[in-house]
């Protein structure tokens, strides 16, 4: 509830990993997108760092952020005006696909273009897992937003994203 009353009265910047992933995850029918790294060994507030930033823009504004487990990169995930969960459950997919699956990193990659024979999808994969031969797609992971309408365009995205390349298996994870 802390981390409640902080986001109402202007966001503060010593909320733990924890408050933060309570706020962005506040919403029961979000939450739920979290269930799926219960079987970790580690919660996600234990696997994932967030730290604040503040940003000045006329204005000190505090933002918090997470680094990629893949690209090394600072990425927001909070702020008074935009929560993440999307960002969020992809790092715990690349957690989870690195340390529970054995992919080395060097086999995975992010926000990748699927191509289609001689045509490029239009919405990029979220995480795609290589073959040894860093070429051959072994494992698509697509998030979904879950949300009804979305659901059967999104569907049949990762379907011909696994019949294009030919792949066994995929994974869709359903987040915010």
């Amino acid at each position: 509830m802390a981390a409640l009353a902080a986001f109402q009265s202007g966001l503060a910047d010593n909320l733990t990993t924890e408050q933060v992933l309570d706020l962005i995850f506040r919403d029961p029918s979000v939450k739920h997108g979290l269930l799926e790294f219960a079987d970790l060994g580690k919660k996600p507030h234990e696997i994932l760092r967030i730290f604040p930033k503040i940003v000045n823009r006329g204005k000190n504004e505090v933002r918090y952020y997470l680094k990629c487990l893949k690209r090394n990169e600072d990425i927001q995930v909070f702020s008074e005006k935009k929560a993440n969960p999307e960002e969020v459950v992809r790092q715990l997919w690349l957690y989870k696909l690195h340390h529970s699956y054995r992919y080395s990193f060097d086999h995975i990659t992010v926000e990748h273009q699927v191509v289609f024979g001689t045509v490029t999808a239009e919405k990029a994969a979220d995480i795609v897992v290589f073959q040894k031969d860093g070429k051959t797609a072994k494992i698509i992971v697509s998030k979904s937003s879950g949300q009804i309408e979305k659901t059967a365009s999104i569907s049949s995205r990762a379907i011909s994203m696994l019949k294009a390349r030919r792949l066994a298996y995929g994974l869709m994870a359903r987040n915010a």
